[in-house]
């Protein structure tokens, strides 16, 4: 099996060097936003042809993680 896993965002987590996309998602979070940030998530998800909401917030969110570490 190769080290990395290739995937759309191309983000690798540090500790183990593995697409963290290619993890089972098994911890859930709540978190209450504004219907703005929720149009903006669902503008992005449309444009970007992404199946669900949930990805779309994951994958702005390593977008973020690897933007805030350069």
């Amino acid at each position: 099996m190769p080290m990395y896993v290739n995937c759309a965002i191309d983000i690798h987590c540090a500790k183990c060097k593995r697409c963290v996309m290619s993890e089972p998602n098994s911890e859930r979070i709540i978190t209450p936003m504004p219907p703005s940030l929720v149009q903006l998530i669902d503008d992005y998800r449309f444009k970007n042809r992404v199946a669900s909401r949930a990805e779309a917030i994951r994958q702005l969110i390593l977008k973020g993680l690897a933007a805030a570490e350069k």
